[in-house]
């Protein structure tokens, strides 16, 4: 049984390898240069940390591959560059844009009050009201009128419009999708993250074959989603999404979206959903 099974998924991978999500050029599997990890916030980035931290402690690649770990929205402008210029690689994780905006409202009504000069009023808000902020990506609205603080942001924007410049650009790179890294743990597929997990293995340098590879990657799989993440900030990330019911869950947003948070989201991501494969067009809903 087990034989078949990663037979299948042999197949799966091959018919994947050129294949890649609509709206991204197609992804080389086996290239030599370092990799820099790019997420959008609330969408694994602690999790693909873990697992590039797994995959060279299991001595499936190379300790010093990955060169920096971020969002898209905060890379510094050297990193930018190099992955424009082609000398370095992306490993990018996109994750369905309504539940990343559901679990980014649990993390900052649970943690930013030492972080964000805006916490008080966000406090005043319900949470219908929170989620429409965080759709919008702007804290303006909740500034008093005579608030002379500088205007910020939560970064969803400016991580998707950097997500789509780096496509734009063709650079080097791998996406993978948050959904099918999470394994069964988080409601996803145990096939879909083992196929997950070759794919990363492979762009960042392993050249193990599939079958070869199996019995490690299936033992990185069971240690990748957990309490135990790494520093204190990305296990408090953890709990804050556990014990909230918020987290690192598939089609949580079902349960949160309203009608109006649905119009607001197709007007600030008209294509996003399509592009990456969660809809088949933008005529969705509840």
């Amino acid at each position: 049984m087990r034989l078949r099974f990663v037979s299948i998924l042999c197949v799966l991978i091959l018919a994947m390898k050129d294949v890649c999500f609509a709206g991204t050029q197609p992804e080389s599997l086996y290239q030599e240069k370092k990799v820099i990890v790019s997420t959008i916030p609330k969408s694994g980035t602690h999790l693909i940390k873990k697992t590039c931290k797994l995959l060279a402690e299991y001595g499936l690649i190379k300790p010093d591959v990955v060169v920096h770990s971020g969002h898209y929205a905060y890379l510094p402008q050297n990193k930018l560059s190099g992955l424009l210029n082609k000398e370095v690689a992306l490993l990018g994780v996109v994750r369905d844009l309504r539940d990343v905006s559901v679990s980014e409202v649990a993390w900052l009504s649970h943690l930013q009050n030492e972080f964000h000069w805006w916490y008080p009023y966000w406090l005043q808000l319900d949470f219908d009201e929170q989620l429409s902020h965080v759709i919008n990506d702007n804290v303006e609205d909740l500034l008093p009128d005579n608030s002379e603080e500088i205007v910020s942001h939560f970064g969803l924007h400016w991580s998707i419009n950097r997500l789509y410049q780096l496509i734009d650009a063709d650079v080097d790179r791998c996406i993978i999708r948050f959904e099918d890294l999470i394994g069964p743990k988080g409601g996803g597929s145990k096939e879909a993250q083992m196929e997950a997990l070759y794919k990363i293995a492979t762009f960042l340098g392993m050249h193990s074959s599939f079958e070869e590879s199996y019995a490690t990657l299936e033992v990185i799989a069971e240690n990748i989603f957990g309490d135990k993440v790494g520093s204190e900030k990305e296990n408090i990330t953890y709990l804050v999404g556990k014990e909230s019911g918020l987290g690192g869950k598939i089609g949580k947003w079902k349960l949160y979206f309203t009608d109006e948070h649905i119009d607001l989201f197709k007007h600030w991501y008209p294509t996003f959903l399509v592009d990456f494969g969660y809809e088949e067009d933008n005529d969705w809903g509840l």
